[in-house]
């Protein structure tokens, strides 16, 4: 069984709203939450309260379980590929994933 982690969580933030065609500003606005925090979170830099899971996931419009699942998934998708350590996406590779799954 592999652990949520910060990484993982941030990844699945920034894919989520880059699908929703969001900027940091829009979602930082939308939740609540300054938008350096945002950036914070989505680099894995910080470990977000539930309370803070809670307002992303309602300025992204979703339930908080729903971006813990994106979490998870992200996780595994990243330890199929490096099972030792956390696989790192570009900014590029999220918003073309994120681009291909709106078209």
């Amino acid at each position: 069984m592999t652990r949520l982690t910060p990484d993982a969580f941030g990844l699945a933030v920034r894919v989520t709203r880059a699908r929703a065609h969001l900027t940091q500003k829009d979602l930082a606005q939308a939740s609540r939450i300054g938008i350096t925090r945002i950036s914070e979170i989505e680099q894995g830099r910080v470990n977000p309260t539930l309370r803070t899971i809670d307002a992303i996931a309602l300025g992204l419009e979703l339930k908080a379980s729903e971006l813990l699942v994106e979490a998870e998934e992200s996780l595994q998708r990243c330890s199929v590929n490096k099972p030792s350590e956390y696989q790192a996406y570009s900014w590029f590779s999220v918003t073309t994933a994120a681009h291909n799954s709106y078209w």
